[in-house]
């Protein structure tokens, strides 16, 4: 059974929350060509403090980076990208997810509109929430609201079933007169900019309910109340309150006892989202997640993180920059120890044999321009609907 453990619990769904809704929905910078460009972006202001707020995102080619300014991780060149100019901490880490929503993997978006997606902790005054939170609009606040475990099984202390509950404020501003500064601006330009609090309140929903955060032991979010918190009509300022329980199931680390009787278990569904080539399922080798090539013009791209089975064991497979060649199929097969090898051949021409002991997830065909298709040939599995609860 999937589970969190209950003593990073809270943590570990807040952070999955804000970086969810960040993703999904937050600004993006003025992107920049590719890594180099991002290393040598200016980050230090003339006083010495970075002029990036935590969580900006940028796009380096068609990957994602978030900035943290507390990282000291090494650089890589990929995943961990120190500025040129930074001190001992302050680095660009990229982001992928496994989440989508209109249609696309949330680190592929490219455009949003909030400035800022905080978790409140209740350390600000009156001031401090003017400047922090209501002075960068539009803004999604989370805020804890309480947890209410219940035990999970018949020994107690061992496994709980635990709702967390947390309020959003939506926080929105618009100088147009009547109701649309909370409905939003029928103008275009300023609507991009901020679409009122009741559109970013329903694409939160959207995004939000049935969700498993794509984090391990949360079963799914539930949706509840919402309201109009504060409508400041003199400075066009607008705060929507939105409930949300995040469903989860916890164990606690090494509770004493080695065995649980179980009362129930959850259980996910999984249909084949993508046969690809493949005729007949395969249980022992098939894509559970990401290692896609993004469509577009250009011919340097990246290949999505994420895992698939190969010969009955789950392999794990980082994000990988590969340039293409132009006007060619390109076979990608992923190792059992999770590297990739790519197999270019002529349009048309019969499929070349598969790297020995890997998996060939696909193939990218480009035309002249950059990438035209890519395709699956491994079968690819995916979750479906929310997991069920069944007594034993």
């Amino acid at each position: 059974m999937a589970t969190l453990d209950i003593a990073t619990a809270q943590t570990t769904i807040e952070n999955a929350l804000q970086t969810t809704i960040l993703l999904a929905f937050g600004k993006r910078l003025t992107a920049v060509a590719n890594v180099a460009a991002l290393r040598a972006l200016v980050s230090l202001g003339a006083s010495g403090s970075y002029k990036f707020n935590d969580n900006s995102l940028i796009f380096a080619g068609s990957t994602l980076y978030r900035w943290n300014t507390y990282s000291t991780a090494a650089d890589t060149g990929t995943t961990v990208i120190k500025p040129t100019d930074a001190g001992s901490a302050g680095r660009w880490l990229q982001q992928t997810s496994t989440l989508r929503y209109g249609g696309q993997y949330l680190h592929e978006i490219t455009t949003g509109y909030l400035k800022q997606v905080l978790i409140f902790d209740g350390r600000y005054d009156d001031e401090e929430i003017e400047q922090h939170i209501l002075a960068q609009r539009p803004t999604v606040v989370i805020e804890p609201s309480g947890d209410t475990p219940v035990e999970g099984t018949d020994l107690p202390g061992n496994l709980y079933l635990t709702d967390y509950a947390f309020d959003l404020w939506i926080v929105s501003e618009n100088y147009r007169s009547n109701r649309e500064g909370a409905a939003g601006s029928p103008i275009s330009g300023e609507a991009t900019a901020d679409p009122g609090a009741n559109a970013i309140d329903g694409q939160v929903q959207k995004l939000l309910a049935g969700s498993t955060l794509a984090t391990t032991g949360v079963r799914f979010v539930e949706l509840g109340a919402g309201s109009v918190i504060l409508s400041d009509l003199d400075q066009r300022r607008f705060v929507r309150s939105r409930r949300i329980t995040v469903k989860a199931t916890c164990h606690l680390e090494n509770a004493g006892a080695d065995y649980v009787a179980l009362d129930r278990i959850d259980v996910q569904r999984k249909l084949p989202a993508d046969l690809g080539a493949q005729t007949q399922y395969d249980d022992s080798n098939y894509v559970v997640s990401g290692l896609e090539v993004p469509l577009g013009t250009g011919f340097t791209k990246t290949v999505s993180a994420g895992s698939a089975y190969i010969a009955g064991a789950l392999v794990a497979a980082s994000s990988a920059g590969k340039t293409f060649a132009a006007s060619k199929d390109t076979y990608r097969d992923l190792s059992d120890a999770g590297a990739w090898t790519f197999v270019e051949a002529e349009i048309g021409v019969a499929e070349p044999p598969v790297t020995a002991g890997a998996l060939r997830v696909g193939v990218t065909r480009t035309d002249a321009a950059g990438v035209l298709a890519d395709t699956f040939i491994a079968i690819r599995i995916e979750n479906y609907q929310s997991p069920d609860q069944i007594e034993v």
